[in-house]
């Protein structure tokens, strides 16, 4: 039981009694009778202290000196706590977000510029502004309409790299944050090759698909044509010694440096991972 609905019990158990008529029968001086009869519960003195002492005591604490604090139910902690009301207790909790026009994942080497991001809030806020994790200005956006443009540019190197902007924002007592943040990542090129096919970075970036990841791991979906064989280049970065499994068996890819330019300008090296002989149709290259 809650100590909600103890205290529910205690007030209405009071207020029956206050109802009962004490009257000296022949039952003698225990006795306890309602002429109206709606005490059932209550027929004696010992009956009623018997039920009283079935409430369990109730702990209020200690009220503050300073402020005007009230005891307030928290009904995760299962007690009253003691505390100035806010505007959450009384409304919905202030609540901010935030989007933006900036791709969640980008290529390394990428540059971002200018990004916009709009901001929306469940009550018109009193305070707003708009930050970044490279230690760029916070912007005021208090009553800045949508879309707000960060006039910043982001551009990172390393694969999992990461920017994140955020948005903070208050109305009277209430406060609020919403985050969102681009992570830069390295390209992987997959699909098939003829066994005999000229190993440059042209066919590296004629391969039938890519992706971008911060994590070789993963299944990459190959469609074979005639004797061709599956190929999937990988960046040095995510590591030099992949393991590859096709249908559930293991097979040995040899590798083939090569590093490639890829669209930022950036020289990325890395190797061509084919098997040195098999045939195969079209397939799921587990890559760990």
């Amino acid at each position: 039981m809650s100590a909600q609905s103890d205290l529910d019990s205690a007030v209405a158990m009071i207020l029956d009694a206050a109802k009962i008529q004490k009257k000296f029968t022949q039952g003698g001086p225990t006795e306890m009778v309602d002429p109206g009869g709606g005490i059932e519960p209550y027929k004696t003195l010992a009956g009623f202290a018997e039920r009283m002492a079935e409430v369990p005591p109730i702990s209020v604490p200690s009220l503050p000196t300073t402020g005007t604090p009230v005891l307030v139910w928290n009904p995760t902690t299962q007690v009253y706590e003691s505390r100035e009301l806010t505007l959450n207790d009384i409304a919905a909790a202030f609540d901010a977000s935030v989007a933006t026009t900036a791709a969640a994942m980008v290529e390394i080497g990428q540059t971002i510029s200018n990004p916009q991001f709009t901001a929306t809030y469940n009550r018109t806020p009193t305070s707003a502004s708009l930050g970044d994790s490279d230690g760029n200005p916070v912007q005021d956006v208090l009553g800045a309409p949508n879309p707000i443009t960060r006039p910043y540019s982001y551009s990172k190197n390393n694969n999992g790299q990461t920017v994140t902007w955020t948005l903070t924002a208050g109305q009277g007592a209430g406060s609020d944050s919403a985050s969102i943040g681009t992570t830069w990542a390295s390209r992987i090129y997959f699909g098939s090759i003829a066994s005999g096919a000229t190993i440059d970075e042209a066919l590296v970036e004629a391969l039938t698909s890519n992706v971008l990841r911060t994590s070789r791991a993963g299944t990459y979906a190959i469609n074979i044509a005639g004797t061709d064989r599956p190929a999937i280049w990988i960046p040095d970065v995510l590591g030099t010694n992949p393991s590859f499994v096709i249908g559930g068996f293991t097979y040995v890819f040899e590798a083939t440096p090569l590093t490639i330019t890829n669209a930022a300008g950036l020289s990325v090296p890395g190797r061509l991972w084919k098997p040195s002989s098999g045939l195969f149709a079209n397939l799921n290259l587990v890559v760990s």
